[in-house]
This record gives structure tokens, C-alpha cells and sequence, in this order.
């Protein structure tokens, strides 16, 4: 990583983003023990999910109904890779949990696949339907959908932890490194 690493955490207030990660650390405990507890994220997450029903909808019903947790789950990587571009690294963090928050919804939602007992949202009124449901039941997958949620559930999981594990490593790099100057190799002429 060496001078772009540097350059990158360099300068930036690792104090002030430390109540932010212990924040995120807290999350990652409490969705390890409990994976369908509310966060945050949630609204947004929501909001997202049914703007992409609206978006995909037009490109006909299969589209449409995935559309919803296909942009749930793009929204935070479009997020990540603005952060990218800023060079933001401890930014990353966030997104990385954010992206892991959609996926535990998208993996409660997939979960209740054959029970259909969660509530369900519709923007345009009329009785709304369950968007895994219908997916698996097309794809003939109904009956594996407690085993796709695991499977997605794990990735949430891993994603969560090395973003904090990633967040914990470029905040301790910003304390560390406060106040010291650039190496002259990467100071301008």
C-alpha cells in the first residue's frame, strides 16, 4: 500500500471517526446475534428496494420484481465505489456495512420465501406480492430458499467483519499517523 495508503489516512481526524466505528462495530455484534434486528440502514435500504421495482418494472415482471433487491444490494457498492474516488478510505467502512445490512435483509426476505409472513410494502397500493416467492417459484428453487439465505447470510456476515476488520486497520493508521509529515519522496517539488 505504502505512499497511497499514507497520503490517503494522512492528515484525516481519526478521533473524529472513532464514536462512528465503535458504532459500526456495535451493529456487527448485534446483527451477529441477531441477523433480522433493524438498523439504520433500514429506510434507505427500503426506499432503495421499492425505487428499483419502479425502475426494472419496465423491463417486464421478472426484471421488475427483482429489480427491488437487485438495486438494494447496488446501491451501497455505487456508494463504495463514490468512496473510491474520493480516496476516502476509511469511508469504506461504512459502505461495506451498509452493503452487509442489505444483504441480511435480502436474506431474511429470501428466507420467507415458502412462510410469505413478513409484511410487505407496495408503492402503488393493491395487495403487493412476495418478491421471492415468486422469483424462486420461477426459477422451480422454492424449496431452497432457508438454504440460498444461509448462504447469502454468511456473505453478509463476512462482508460486515472485514469491513470493520478494514475500518478498525485505516482508523488506527489515522491515529498513528497524525501530525507526522509526508516522507519526502511523496512531498511536491
Amino acid at each position: 500500500m505504502g505512499d497511497t495508503f499514507d497520503n490517503a489516512v494522512r492528515g484525516r481526524n481519526g478521533w473524529i471517526r472513532l464514536p462512528l466505528f465503535l458504532w459500526l462495530v456495535w451493529l456487527g455484534v448485534r446483527l451477529t446475534i441477531h441477523p433480522n434486528a433493524p438498523t439504520l440502514f433500514d429506510a434507505i435500504t427500503l426506499g432503495i428496494h421499492e425505487i428499483g421495482h419502479v425502475v426494472l418494472g419496465f423491463a417486464g415482471p421478472l426484471l421488475g420484481v427483482a429489480g427491488g433487491s437487485l438495486f438494494q444490494v447496488l446501491a451501497p457498492m455505487a456508494v463504495i465505489a463514490v468512496f473510491v474516488r474520493q480516496n476516502d478510505l476509511f469511508a469504506l467502512t461504512v459502505g461495506g456495512v451498509w452493503w452487509s445490512t442489505s444483504l441480511y435483509g435480502v436474506a431474511t426476505y429470501l428466507g420467507d420465501a415458502r412462510s410469505q409472513s413478513l409484511p410487505l410494502v407496495s408503492l402503488g397500493g393493491g395487495d403487493p406480492i412476495h418478491d421471492w416467492n415468486y422469483l424462486l417459484t420461477r426459477m422451480h428453487l422454492l424449496e431452497m430458499d432457508g438454504f440460498l439465505s444461509g448462504v447469502l447470510r454468511v456473505l453478509a456476515f463476512l462482508l460486515m467483519w472485514s469491513s470493520i476488520a478494514w475500518g478498525g486497520y485505516v482508523l488506527y493508521a489515522m491515529l498513528t499517523r497524525q501530525g507526522r509529515p509526508a516522507p519526502l519522496s511523496s512531498r511536491a517539488s
